[in-house]
């Protein structure tokens, strides 16, 4: 038996597919975040460093400090002088939700993920790493994380690729931890950061083998513009490059835009602080005139194509199999 498609019907599904494949096509959107600590802000900026929008949240967001993106999309900010971690839908740039990890001597430096989603909380009085669950917004296993109980100088972390960094002080470098115990791997770099290392992060692969290194500032806390960026290699920790930009004024925040390029936060002070762009060989302004910034974070999310799109692409699929199916029947 055969069976008969009408002409019209395999048009609209040629049709859907092209149309899917020129106008359809999946971009992303991509906003810089800014934490401003005097200010008690967030400031959202495009790629080229245009300033979209201001947050401030009274009573919620006391001191921004550490951001990171969460595994639900949010922009989660810590406040460094009441403990919250607010959530900011970074696309609406609106509140979500704030979470209150302890009491306001905590100092929630930064905030962070392991790869189960669980929330990473830096807490610089207690010195330790706390795991936080975000829907119950309640502490996993108080004191039990491993290693990152008792640590020494801790200023901030970073997770990834099944790996926690932490920036530390007083020369202590940079201490490694595995994401799913939080026991110690490795600590390395002590020499490179006499009073702290800040702005942790794996980005660019500089020695060519495949893993992204390690980049950090090595900051003073003197004022002076004698603050550099280090590198070290994702695989063995030891040091690529010393000195990959230096004459910064207190760099707390590192980070990298979708095409490789640094950006690099000057906290300064006097409302003097900035946003400094390094493409590799030139060292701009992405964005000036903050009043002591700590970090900033990048985000990036691919946008769903619209439905009705999506509607008349299923329709040809449909379509077009059941021709190329009713055909092998017929041979």
């Amino acid at each position: 038996m055969k069976f008969f498609i009408p002409k019209w019907m395999c048009l609209v599904s040629v049709v859907a597919i092209l149309s899917f494949g020129q106008n359809s096509t999946i971009e992303a959107t991509e906003f810089v975040f800014v934490t401003n600590f005097v200010d008690d802000s967030i400031t959202k900026y495009d790629l080229s460093g245009n300033l979209l929008g201001t947050l401030t949240l009274p009573g919620e967001l006391d001191g921004s400090a550490g951001g990171a993106i969460g595994p639900d999309g949010n922009l989660y900010v810590s406040s460094f002088l009441n403990s919250n971690i607010v959530v900011v839908d970074p696309i609406s740039f609106t509140r979500v939700d704030v979470i209150s990890v302890g009491s306001t001597s905590s100092n929630v430096l930064d905030v962070g993920f392991r790869s189960n989603g669980d929330m990473l909380v830096a807490k610089f009085a207690q010195q330790r790493v706390e795991r936080w669950d975000v829907q119950t917004k309640t502490q996993l296993d108080p004191g039990a994380f491993g290693d990152l109980q008792g640590l020494t100088g801790l200023d901030e972390i970073f997770s990834q690729d099944g790996k926690i960094y932490v920036g530390l002080r007083n020369g202590n470098g940079i201490g490694v931890y595995n994401d799913s115990d939080g026991s110690e791997i490795t600590t390395f770099g002590g020499a490179f950061f006499p009073s702290a290392a800040e702005g942790v992060i794996l980005g660019t692969d500089l020695n060519g083998d495949q893993i992204q290194d390690i980049y950090a500032a090595s900051v003073s806390f003197d004022g002076s513009a004698n603050d550099a960026i280090h590198v070290f290699s994702g695989s063995d920790f030891s040091l690529i490059t010393s000195n990959l930009i230096t004459g910064l004024n207190t760099p707390l925040g590192i980070n990298f835009l979708p095409n490789g390029d640094l950006l690099a936060v000057e906290h300064r002070n006097g409302g003097n602080g900035r946003v400094l762009r390094f493409d590799g060989t030139t060292v701009s302004d992405f964005t000036t005139g903050l009043n002591q910034p700590n970090d900033v974070i990048v985000f990036s999310s691919a946008v769903v194509p619209e439905p009705s799109s999506l509607l008349l692409l299923l329709l040809g699929g449909i379509l077009m199999g059941n021709v190329f199916s009713r055909q092998k029947q017929n041979t």
